[in-house]
């Protein structure tokens, strides 16, 4: 087997690498290389046996706006073995290998991970962190309802709003926010949300949302200025008050939210290296920094 890293332009090895992706998680990275998305923050490090990657560790570079201050960031990601190919120590020397060669020069080491390996990262000196929910209740009586418009990634014309909106985006928060999670917005649009996605004409907002129950998941919110609750939330409430749950950090000035520090989870598990930089209490990172 040989050891390989940074080959997303060679097709062969690209597409092995998507896809051990596609059989392992069920996910795809192809699109996203052919429409230019896949740039040099995402890096892969992989064992191929002959063109077939056989275990992979992707690093993804990330600039974190924490409390007010840029902290560069280092997410592992796309943690990956061939089942023909376990219990041979594959990740493990990937693993160290990618930690060695980036951790020193980012403050911040983070993994997201399942109950399956809940035992596995402390052994590279990880710690599981609780993670935050951030909820509120917006009063909506006398908000604007401006008229929404469901982009379709399908036609180029939204699909290039969607990645000049992103690019151009002001932060949504100071306390917690990526200042260059474009690429991995594209990516959710083409993976995760591509039929949650409302664009708000006349203010230029871009909503990322879905309806869970009696709550409305606010995903992302991307404008190029700062804006308020009121700017967009009244066109997604049904009555006069909506129940919110957000995943990021809402820096809106007319709204109140909640924190809440949740129990150590055996799903969705948030890992930290102990020796990083700390996020700011209540803060909960949004899905930009979620590879």
């Amino acid at each position: 087997m040989q050891f390989i890293s940074d080959y997303k332009s060679e097709t062969t090895l690209r597409l092995g690498f998507n896809s051990l992706a596609q059989r392992v998680f069920g996910i795809d990275f192809e699109q996203w290389y052919q429409l230019g998305c896949w740039n040099d923050d995402y890096i892969c490090y992989s064992f191929a046996d002959g063109e077939r990657i056989v275990a992979n560790v992707s690093i993804n570079k990330m600039k974190l706006l924490l409390d007010g201050r840029i902290c560069h960031a280092l997410q592992l990601a796309t943690v990956m073995t061939d089942p023909e190919y376990r219990n041979r120590g594959l990740c493990r020397k990937l693993l160290e290998t990618a930690l060695a060669h980036h951790e020193s020069a980012h403050e911040f080491t983070y993994l997201y991970a399942n109950a399956s390996v809940q035992d596995y990262y402390p052994r590279f000196g990880f710690a599981q962190k609780r993670l935050t929910r951030i909820t509120a209740k917006a009063e909506t009586a006398g908000f604007m309802r401006h008229p929404v418009r469901q982009l379709d990634i399908r036609n180029p014309r939204d699909w290039e709003l969607i990645r000049k909106l992103t690019a151009e985006r002001t932060a949504p928060s100071s306390r917690c926010a990526v200042l260059n999670g474009d690429n991995i917005f594209a990516w959710y649009c083409l993976n995760e949300f591509p039929q949650e996605l409302y664009y708000l004409e006349d203010q230029e907002i871009l909503v990322v949302c879905r309806k869970t129950g009696d709550t409305l998941l606010l995903l992302d919110v991307v404008s190029r200025r700062g804006v308020g609750i009121s700017d967009f939330i009244g066109s997604f409430a049904e009555g006069d008050q909506v129940h919110i749950e957000f995943d990021f950090t809402p820096g809106f000035a007319d709204i109140v939210p909640v924190a809440e520090t949740l129990e150590l989870r055996q799903t969705d598990l948030f890992f930290m290296k102990p020796s990083s930089a700390l996020l700011p209490e209540g803060c909960r990172l949004p899905l930009t920094a979620r590879t």
